[in-house]
């Protein structure tokens, strides 16, 4: 098993799935008879975008409901302020005006955490539907496939672009789309309400935007490389342990078992190494930007 499973953003998943060790390239070495076209980044795009596209009933809802839910959290500091305006001194807070303050801010609040619930709903819909969609396609595409391709792939590196790359696909649109949705949505309103407070501070905000995107950019690029090693080695990793258990009684009979752990033991280490490094970058974005953010 492996315990360093991805979880990183649109362009981290797109990047890991477009490589050459990727659903559009089953199998390592160079390229045989019935292998698919490798695919840049945007094809790769584009394609996810064709599954997601039948269940756009879904991308709609989370993305309004994505909307509904940033608005209100971006209101309730704004109300939290004028109850705080209310508040002069001791004995000087003017409870009329509080009471239906408060009341409003408690419909906000929990009107904000109902739509963000809706919109993890939709999300999860949306992602699991299109995963599903293409496991089905991946299924039916290897049933068309000839023998002499299945023969010339380790079949737990075939089983593994099934089940461990898709996954990541899932991973990287659920995820994806949730801080696309709300990411987009909250630079728009917080723009729009902060314009509407002070100018000065807007522009300082707008000009510090462009580093943390910049910071974001380059920590997925260094990424990208130990995100695509990471499945790599899990897809040899999963045809070793195919092939040697299922010809469990075969080893045994040549006394081939202490060379297949050892090969295991080493492609093991070379997951948890490689998988320890595309965590540890992969999850430097969130503290670079916020970095960036708080200067």
């Amino acid at each position: 098993m492996n315990p360093y499973t991805s979880s990183g953003s649109v362009a981290t998943m797109t990047a890991n799935v477009s490589g050459n060790d990727n659903l559009n390239d089953l199998g390592d070495g160079p390229r045989q008879p019935g292998d698919p076209e490798r695919y840049p980044v945007g094809a790769v795009t584009r394609r996810l975008l064709g599954y997601v596209r039948p269940h756009r009933v879904s991308f709609v809802a989370s993305f309004l409901s994505a909307a509904v839910s940033v608005i209100l959290q971006l209101y309730t500091p704004i109300l939290i302020g004028e109850g705080i305006d209310l508040i002069v001194a001791a004995g000087q807070v003017d409870f009329d005006a509080l009471l239906p303050l408060v009341t409003k801010l408690a419909i906000v609040v929990v009107g904000a955490a109902a739509f963000q619930w809706l919109q993890g709903y939709c999300v999860n819909r949306l992602s699991y539907e299109t995963v599903r969609d293409m496991r089905v396609e991946a299924s039916d595409k290897l049933s068309r496939m000839p023998l002499s391709f299945i023969d010339s792939h380790a079949h737990g590196d075939l089983m593994s672009r099934v089940v461990n790359d898709v996954d990541q696909v899932g991973d990287g649109l659920l995820q994806g789309f949730t801080q696309l949705f709300t990411g987009v949505i909250t630079i728009v309103g917080t723009l729009a309400f902060m314009l509407s407070i002070n100018l000065t501070m807007t522009l300082v905000v707008v000009l510090v935007t462009p580093l943390s995107i910049f910071a974001a950019g380059a920590i997925a690029k260094l990424s990208n490389k130990s995100f695509t090693a990471q499945q790599r080695i899990q897809g040899q990793l999963g045809g070793h342990i195919e092939e040697y258990v299922g010809e469990q009684k075969l080893v045994d009979a040549f006394a081939y078992g202490s060379n297949a752990q050892q090969r295991f033991d080493a492609l093991n280490a070379e997951l948890y190494t490689a998988g320890e490094r595309a965590q540890f970058m992969g999850s430097l974005s969130n503290p670079g930007t916020r970095f960036i953010n708080n200067i």
